[in-house]
Order: structure tokens, then sequence, then C-alpha cells
């Protein structure tokens, strides 16, 4: 009788061992790509912001704040092993030390087909959208950031849309209310953009990719009507893998509505917001209307409470609006899109308050 009962449990000893082997063995062949030294990532690009007539780069002189004409580009954004995470270290020296700072490399213009037919070469896609007041250079480097820490295997796109203030320097500060509603009207006009891209999209890659989506702030106020006007007009049944809303600018009420239209465009859909979100805080003057990153639980939909890992470092210093590529959420993220329930991750708690389903601790 002893002697079956350890048969038993050898044989179930050798099976937890093989499935770990196995397991190991799948994350680290995932893994082609490990991201340990300075890389240069070439980041797929659409944007409606005007140019100017410098020559063609990507960079704030090319690339402006106001509504144009869609635009196909690609740019290599050097990022510098050393970099503090959630920080883009810049300079302004001609000689850069590429361990160090973000830069740009090169520059390619494409038409509409050329950046639709690359997208079929790739198996997993990340798509980023920015909020409020975001330039163009900020854009590309945040989501080159983001896909070096995730070490992301795939190809990352930025949608780029004119937000940013039209005054420079501290007279910006001056008028952020005017650059608020100047960002907000050049993001209504956004939206029919987002909308085609997200069609063509679907139109041009296998059934089999993954798709993952990214969305910062006031980009919710273009992401969120573009996905609800596809799914209601059933023009089209694009499906996310996963849809990651940060602090979104966008009213809770309006969001509760069409919550079941947006659920259905992604396996899962997980929402990181926070009380003490100075910049959400604003915008709620601002509109009249609370908005859904400052915490409101929806069904269906992780919505986890991140104050605790608030980070000012993303240049809207204190206002707790830029932890969304901080060292603690992108943890997170790492284990979300291994496919983990928020339950099972890292640093997740359940959360007693009715206005979230968990907290991320520090």
């Amino acid at each position: 009788m002893k002697r079956k009962i350890l048969l038993v449990f050898l044989f179930f000893s050798f099976c937890k061992t093989t499935e770990k082997i196995e397991l190991d063995k799948i994350l680290n062949e995932r893994i082609i790509e490990p991201f340990v030294d300075t890389k240069e990532l070439t980041i797929s690009i659409i944007t409606n912001r005007n140019t100017t007539n410098a020559t063609e780069d990507c960079n704030n002189k090319y690339f402006r704040n106001a509504p144009s004409s869609v635009k196909y580009l690609s740019c290599t954004v050097n990022v510098p092993r050393e970099h503090s995470i959630g920080a883009l270290d810049t300079s302004n020296n001609v000689i850069l030390d590429k361990n160090k700072f973000f830069f740009s490399t090169n520059f390619h213009s494409l038409n509409k087909e050329n950046f639709y037919n690359n997208l079929k070469k790739h198996k997993e896609i990340l798509i980023f959208v920015h909020g409020f007041n975001v330039e163009f250079e900020e854009a590309i480097y945040r989501i080159a950031q983001i896909h070096y820490d995730l070490k992301f295997q795939g190809l990352s796109i930025v949608f780029t849309w004119p937000a940013g203030s039209s005054q420079e320097g501290f007279l910006s500060n001056l008028f952020i209310n005017e650059t608020y509603k100047k960002n907000q009207e050049n993001a209504k006009i956004s939206i029919p953009i987002f909308k085609e891209f997200l069609q063509e999209l679907s139109n041009s890659i296998d059934k089999d990719t993954k798709l993952y989506l990214i969305v910062h702030s006031m980009g919710h106020q273009i992401v969120i009507p573009a996905l609800v006007e596809l799914r209601q007009s059933k023009q089209e049944k694009i499906k996310f893998r996963e849809i990651i809303f940060n602090a979104p600018d966008f009213p809770v009420d309006t969001f509760r509505n069409v919550a079941n239209d947006l659920k259905a465009c992604s396996n899962r859909i997980t929402i990181y917001c926070s009380p003490n979100d100075n910049a959400l805080k604003a915008s709620e003057k601002v509109n009249g209307t609370r908005r859904i990153g400052q915490c409101y639980k929806v069904p269906g939909i992780d919505v986890i409470n991140v104050q605790r890992v608030d980070s000012p470092i993303m240049g809207i210093g204190g206002l707790g609006h830029g932890y969304y590529s901080s060292r603690s959420i992108l943890t997170d993220l790492y284990q979300l899109f291994l496919g983990l329930e928020a339950k099972n991750r890292l640093f997740v708690t359940k959360s007693n308050q009715s206005t979230e389903d968990f907290i991320l601790r520090d």
C-alpha cells in the first residue's frame, strides 16, 4: 500500500515538473529580443498633425500641434539601456551618449498601402494613443520606452494626434485651460481618422494576430467613440486581446452606457485609475462631469486603483496623472500581457471600496 502511494506521489511530482519545464520553455522561447542593451526600435506612426517647412524628421520642429491630413511614417528611436523607468531623458548636445538618452535616428514617410502591408508581417501589435498636451517627440519616445520595458516582441504603433500647446515654455502653463479646450477640439476631429485606422487594421492583419491597445488620458475621447461607432454600426468586428485604459479622461455616465459595446471589442479591459488624479479633477471642473479615471466600478471590467503608485515622472509633475509608464504599472502590464487574471498578479489586492475591484500596492 505504501509503495502504491509513493508511486502515485512520484507520478504527480513528475507531471508538475514537466509542466514547469514546458512553461519555462514557452516563456523563454517567446523572448527573442531580450532588451538588455541599448536598442534602436522602429515605431510605426499614424498622425494627423500638421507639418512645417523644416526638414522632414521625427521631431517637434517638423510635427506641430494643429490638425491636418493623415500621414503614415516610421521613426527609429534609440532607447538607452540606462534610462530610469518612466523617464525620457533627452539632450541638446550634438554628440549624444546612446546609452543615456532617447533620440530619433531615421525618418521614413510611407504611403497608406505600404504602411498596412507592413502590419501583415507581425503576429503581435501594440497600439498606443497618448493624451492631452503631448508633443510629437514625447509620443514616439513614450511608446518606445513602453515597448522596451515590457520586452514586447511585436510591432508598436502610435497614433499621435495634434495634442500640445500653441504657446511655448512658461506661457503654456499660463494658458493651460485654453490648451485643454483646444486639445479637446482636436481630439474630436481625430475620431473618424482613428476609426478608419481600426477598419484598415482589421482588414490588413491575419485573424490570429494578437492586438493590444494602450490609451492614456484625453486619448480616450478619441478611442472610445471610435470603438463604439464601429461596434454599433456593425461595420467591423475588430477584437483586441487586451485593452488598457490609463487615467481615462472620459465621463462616467457615457462610459457606463457604452461599456457593453467596449467589452465586445476585447477579450479583457483593464482600467487603471486614481481618486487623487488632480488632472482629472481639473477636467471634471471644466467638463462638469466625473471622469472614469477617478475610479468607478464597471461590471465585467477590471478597475484597479493605482493611487499608491502614482508617479509624477511623466512631465505632469505632481498631478498623479502620469503613472501609466511607471515601474509598478509596467510590472502589472507584463503579467497582464501573459494572460494572468488580476487576482493572480503580483502586488494586486482586493479592494473593499465600491469604486474599484482591486488595488495595486507599492
